[in-house]
């Protein structure tokens, strides 16, 4: 069971980036786009050792933009 304080907290994160893409000209490119952004930014952390928090961080990220 989730925690409903931290649900609000991805609430708000997951508006925020929905409010990025909406601006754009082509939302659901911009959305792509940033999608790989993250995914390539997670690969690489992963491959130079980066702290687990930092990957935890951006994978928690990535799957609030998802759902």
């Amino acid at each position: 069971m989730r925690n409903n304080s931290k649900k609000v907290d991805e609430s708000k994160m997951f508006k925020e980036v929905m409010t990025q893409f909406v601006l754009e000209d082509d939302p659901l490119l911009s959305m792509m786009k940033w999608m790989m952004e993250q995914l390539m930014k997670i690969e690489s952390e992963l491959k130079v050792g980066a702290k687990k928090e930092s990957i935890a961080v951006s994978q928690k990220a990535i799957s609030v933009a998802i759902e």
